[in-house]
């Protein structure tokens, strides 16, 4: 999952260290959909408990929903994070 924050080109990083703009490309977002299909919903639920972002937890299915319709595209996606 750290693939799809990090990307595979990215912008410098913010005053966060995160880049404000990633780059997925085809290949890195099939892996990202296979590994969210591998793993259980509620694994990714505990990852953001622990991190202590599981308010956020309600966008899993759109993102999963959207990266999924991505990877069966053959698509590349960019993702401007918003601060």
């Amino acid at each position: 999952m750290s693939l799809l924050f990090q990307g595979e080109l990215c912008a410098e990083p913010n005053e966060y260290d995160d880049p404000d703009v990633v780059f997925v490309g085809k290949e890195m977002i099939t892996s990202i959909v296979t590994e969210l299909e591998n793993k259980s919903k509620p694994y990714f639920q505990e990852l953001l408990n622990e991190v202590n972002c599981s308010s956020d937890f309600w966008l899993f299915d759109s993102m999963f929903n959207f990266l999924k319709s991505a990877a069966s595209n053959n698509n590349a996606i960019v993702i401007i994070w918003g601060g």
